[in-house]
Order: C-alpha cells, then sequence, then structure tokens
C-alpha cells in the first residue's frame, strides 16, 4: 500500500515536473533571451543615434502590443487596472509604456494570475505574429503548419491513446510522450519557418517582408523584464500546488475504469491533439521571434557601429 502511494505521488511530481519544464521554464528562458537581445539592441540605438530612434523604427508597433499584452491578462484575472499607458514617445525615464495594476492578495485567482500577466506580453505577441502571419503571408503559414495539426493527431491517436494498460505507469508515459511529440512537432516548425528564408517566392514577395518588418517590431518588444518578473514569481509556488492537484486527479482518474467511460463517451483524442497542436504552432513563432530579435541586435550593431564610428570616430560596442 506504502509502495502504490509513494509511486502514485513520484509519478505526479515527475509529471508536473515536465509540464513546468517544458511549458513555464520555456517561456520564461527565451522571455530573458528576448530581454538580453533587446536591451543590448536598445544601448547600441541610445549611444550610436539617440534612444528615441529605436522607438520610432520599431518601438511606436512593439511597445503598445506588449502592454496590451499585459492588460489583456489583468482584465481576465480581475486585477483593478491603476492606470495605463500604451506608448510615451517623450518618456524621458525609459518608461515606454506602463499597465499599473492591483489585486486582492487574499484571493487565489488573482494571484495566479500574476504569472499570466507577466508573461502577458509573450503569450499576446505570439498570438498577434500568427494572426500577422495568417493575413499577410497566408501561403507561408499554410506551408509551415499544414502538415502539423494531423501529425500531431497520427501520433497521439496510435500512440497515446490506446489504452491497454490503465495502470498509473502507464498513464505516466503515455502523458511524457505527449510532451515528446510537441517537442520534434516545435522543432519540426520552427526548421520550417527558418528555411523560408532560403524560398525565392518568398525572399522576393513585397508581404513577406512586411511581416518580418512587424515581426521585428514586436520581437523587440515582447521581451520579460524583470519588472514583469517579479510578476511571474510572485504566482509560482500557487501554480506548482495547483498543478500539482489538477495532475493527481487526472493520474488517479486515467488509472480507473471511470477514464475508460470517459474515453468512451467523448472523443478525447481531439482535445489532445488540438491542445498539443496550439503549444506547437506558439513555441514555434516564440522560437522565430527569437532568431529574429538576435538578428536585429546583430545588424543593428554592425550598422549602427559603422554610423558611429563615420560621425564620431568611435565605436559604440555591442
Amino acid at each position: 500500500m506504502l509502495d502504490s502511494i509513494l509511486w502514485f505521488f513520484k509519478s505526479v511530481l515527475t509529471l508536473t515536473a515536465v509540464q513546468v519544464l517544458w511549458s513555464f521554464t520555456f517561456i520564461i528562458v527565451f522571455g530573458l533571451l528576448l530581454y538580453i537581445f533587446s536591451s543590448r539592441t536598445r544601448s547600441i540605438y541610445y549611444k550610436a543615434i539617440g534612444g528615441k530612434a529605436e522607438l520610432y523604427i520599431t518601438g511606436f508597433i512593439g511597445v503598445p502590443v506588449h502592454e496590451i499584452g499585459h492588460l489583456i491578462f489583468c482584465v481576465l484575472f480581475r486585477h483593478r487596472i491603476d492606470g495605463v499607458k500604451l506608448l510615451d514617445m517623450n518618456a524621458t525615464n525609459g518608461v515606454l509604456g506602463y499597465v499599473n495594476h492591483s489585486y486582492k492578495k487574499d484571493s487565489i485567482y488573482q494571484n495566479i494570475g500574476n504569472f499570466f500577466i507577466g508573461v502577458g506580453p509573450i503569450i499576446f505577441s505570439t498570438i498577434v505574429l500568427y494572426v500577422l502571419l495568417s493575413l499577410i503571408v497566408p501561403e507561408l503559414k499554410t506551408d509551415i503548419f499544414s502538415s502539423l495539426i494531423s501529425n500531431v493527431y497520427n501520433s497521439i491517436s496510435m500512440e497515446t491513446f490506446q489504452l491497454t494498460d490503465s495502470s498509473i505507469s502507464s498513464i505516466l508515459m503515455q502523458e511524457l510522450f505527449r510532451w515528446k511529440i510537441l517537442f520534434f512537432s516545435t522543432i519540426d516548425t520552427t526548421e520550417k519557418f527558418l528555411l523560408s528564408f532560403t524560398n525565392t517566392n518568398y525572399i522576393s514577395s513585397i508581404s513577406f517582408w512586411i511581416f518580418i518588418y512587424l515581426s521585428i517590431c514586436i520581437s523587440s518588444h515582447m521581451e520579460l523584464s524583470p519588472q514583469d518578473i517579479s510578476h511571474v514569481t510572485k504566482a509560482v509556488l500557487i501554480i506548482l500546488v495547483f498543478m500539482f492537484f489538477i495532475n493527481s486527479i487526472w493520474i488517479f482518474i486515467s488509472s480507473t475504469n471511470v477514464f475508460k467511460y470517459i474515453m468512451d463517451k467523448i472523443s478525447i483524442a481531439n482535445y489532445g491533439y488540438s491542445l498539443l497542436g496550439f503549444l506547437a504552432i506558439l513555441q514555434s513563432i516564440l522560437i522565430f521571434a527569437l532568431v529574429i530579435s538576435f538578428v536585429n541586435f546583430v545588424v543593428s550593431a554592425i550598422v549602427l557601429n559603422i554610423v558611429s564610428y563615420i560621425k564620431k570616430r568611435q565605436f559604440v560596442g555591442l
């Protein structure tokens, strides 16, 4: 009996750890990398030609999108909005936009909201990039994502949802397999994204480069700032406990006849592949945004160092 209980909690902890590492850590790590590239790019602009130049080139689009990402999750999690400024072109303190909010400290729901408010710019900006891709270069979206959903569906249908063993170990392996599918689907989709730059049909299209420009504007300002990270850390413990609780219920139900009954009544595979497909799309676009942000940093560093040397006879460095 004791061994069964220990195995159960070990399984729940393992599943929760995989979910946290792949989902939350993915977002936070990429958010911090975006912050490094973006902050260095802004610093180079400031030293070479003045801080407002970058604001007029990319910030007038990227900053409002960033702040709307915060604002949406403030509303969804019922935080009180104390003040909003989507863009301040005349900012002298470096704060180009802000969303001030407050919440009830004793509300679990609003505390969980701190996490999503903190990472809101990344989630919202990623969705905006997907919408822009669909509207501006729909053929590229089709080339990249057309086979994604079907591949995930086939993998889950053949491997994950054929329950021949309802033991906890079997359920856990199936859950881990879902995340394996997500990982390889994300890598495959990201590769297709990057290979589009070698396709003459795209690189000769004005629409493609309009999308790339908008991607640079948004990617350069979707990072997680230190203040955003502080919001995230406020909710981490609560989210971990919540995920542990949900996973405990899921694994327990999955190992009983109740789960098989539910499987017979609803097409749970549809929910599974739709969710994993959605996550693969978002994470692929996030990786694309990181690459775009890095390229913007490198190109800006090269061009602005040349400009600085011509104007001031000195380099601004990196």
